[in-house]
């Protein structure tokens, strides 16, 4: 169990990727209307979140920031709000396909579906040359607290120590019930398959779009009926 989790740990984790300096537009895509839809919607303090970071902070005169590549999402929301970045504003202009770096084609494909999930971002402005997504209210503190229970997990996995690894698992999921990655990964612990993809469940949705979360739980939904049948054609001796 400890063996799968890590591989799940593995693939969701990516600690901070390169940053997206730079990368090639596919097409040449005039930002004046998004420019000036943020100079006259957003505070002069505002602080968004861009891979046009550059060019859009000549053009609006507000501080915005180059993603990081933070994988799961809630360590990139969490990155957010530590570092003060209220709205994420996405370039219709530019594709994930070839124009960035290796390593960060994965997280701007991913940020594109975690954008779109009204639990956590709104759009307020969509355009030809864009959209901008603003940042929902949350408990910030809790929302923290959970991803350092989770970082803690992996940590504990790192060491094989199985009891700390279920524990700072589950106060994850107690801090924040949608935090998909705890979620499959405590999936992944149990020994009992209904439960285990009970748990999977919750994880997929939590972030519906997780092509690894779909695939965990087909495997376990597979297990769980497959141990059903066997107990119907097998039952144990009286009294068990």
């Amino acid at each position: 169990a400890l063996a799968a989790a890590a591989v799940l740990a593995l693939s969701a984790l990516r600690a901070d990727a390169v940053l997206a300096r730079t990368a090639v537009p596919r097409r040449s895509v005039s930002r004046a209307a998004l420019a000036q839809w943020v100079r006259a919607n957003l505070p002069a303090s505002a602080r968004v979140e861009s891979f046009s970071c550059q060019p859009l902070a000549l053009l609006t005169g507000r501080a915005v920031a180059c993603p990081a590549g933070r994988f799961p999402r809630e360590a990139w929301i969490s990155g957010l709000m530590a570092s003060g970045v209220g709205w994420v504003q996405t370039d219709a202009g530019w594709s994930p396909d070839g124009y960035f770096p290796a390593g960060l084609e994965r997280f701007a494909a991913a940020r594109e579906r975690w954008l779109k999930d009204p639990r956590d971002f709104a759009r307020v402005y969509a355009g030809t040359d864009g959209a901008v997504y603003r940042l929902l209210p949350r408990d910030a503190a809790r929302y923290r607290a959970a991803w350092k229970a989770f970082a803690a997990a992996t940590a504990a996995l790192g060491r094989g120590d199985a009891p700390a690894l279920r524990a700072r698992l589950d106060e994850a999921v107690r801090l924040n019930p949608r935090f998909a990655d705890a979620l499959a990964m405590r999936a992944l612990l149990e020994k009992d398959p209904r439960r285990a993809a009970a748990l999977m469940r919750r994880a997929a949705r939590a972030d519906p779009g997780s092509e690894d979360i779909r695939a965990e739980l087909a495997r376990l939904e597979r297990a769980a009926a497959a141990r059903a049948g066997g107990a119907r054609h097998f039952p144990g001796p009286p009294g068990v």
